[in-house]
């Protein structure tokens, strides 16, 4: 009878601890899901086959320690074609199907690149969208990248290789509080004065030219007449006639008042971040482009 208890007592202690790990499990579970979403595929999937496995291997160790140093996934694919799809939209979905992306916002960005089709999209999602900003993506990340693939070159792996380290260098940036971005340096334009505050000056700055420029040499040739007598008679000019020998225009000097036009000033992004857009609920920014 006591061994039976016994036993009894021993399954039911059992099967508590049983549940209580199943349980302490499940909320680990939800916990992890709430912080990272876990991916299905590599940081760097090949999906069209023009990477040596080897060098996949190395790509996808880079790709990992920038990801996980800066906790936002960086993240490249290759595939064959777009099969007629929207790149962005491709992309987007790519990204989200996928599981890429770290922590509950899903932080990361994706460079999606179609071999066939020669274009590329890059979809920033969460703090991604922070640090690499409209202009970082299109004056930084993609020159350097697509250096790789124009003229024939089509080193997708350096392109790769060149994308995930680029972006180490932005998170770093971003990290330290100044994402890559345009900043104006230049202050602003003072407003134009109007006309009526400017015509005094302009008067005053006319007299002045006016006396030096006209005022000293008619006080010169008046002095250099005194000999001459007047003539109040035309008899005098008749007898030869009037002979003008030489004609000539003196342009003495020109007050010309202006009036500077504002001029707008265009940049990609300028200090303003990233545009951003859905996709399947979730909010993107990011870039496109062929190569």
């Amino acid at each position: 009878m006591k061994k039976r208890l016994f036993s009894l007592l021993l399954v039911l202690a059992l099967a508590l601890s049983l549940c209580a790990a199943v349980c302490a499990e499940g909320h680990a579970n939800a916990d992890s899901a709430e912080l990272s979403v876990y991916r299905r595929l590599d940081r760097v999937a090949d999906l069209a086959g023009v990477i040596e496995p080897s060098r996949l291997v190395s790509l996808n160790a880079l790709a990992d320690e920038v990801s996980e140093k800066y906790q936002c996934d960086v993240a490249v694919v290759f595939v064959s074609s777009l099969e007629g799809n929207d790149i962005v939209r491709y992309s987007d979905n790519f990204f989200l199907d996928n599981g890429y992306g770290i922590g509950a916002d899903r932080d990361g960005i994706l460079l999606l690149i179609s071999v066939g089709d020669r274009e590329f999209n890059e979809s920033t999602s969460g703090y991604a969208i922070t640090a690499f900003t409209d202009y970082g993506l299109t004056n930084y990340l993609e020159p350097n990248f697509t250096r790789y693939l124009i003229n024939g070159r089509d080193d997708w792996a350096g392109a790769a290789e060149q994308f995930i380290n680029d972006c180490g260098t932005l998170l770093e940036q971003a990290q330290n509080g100044k994402p890559y971005d345009y900043y104006p340096s230049d202050p602003p334009e003072r407003e134009p004065k109007s006309l009526k505050e400017t015509a005094p000056l302009a008067a005053l700055i006319s007299a002045v030219v006016g006396f030096f420029s006209g005022g000293i040499p008619t006080g010169a040739m008046k002095r250099q007449m005194k000999s001459v007598e007047k003539n109040y008679g035309a008899a005098h000019y008749a007898r030869g006639g009037l002979n003008l020998r030489t004609s000539d225009d003196r342009f003495l000097y020109a007050n010309v008042a202006k009036t500077p036009i504002p001029q707008r000033t265009e940049h990609h992004g300028g200090g303003g971040g990233s545009n951003v857009h859905v996709t399947s609920g979730h909010t993107f920014g990011g870039s496109h482009g062929k190569f």
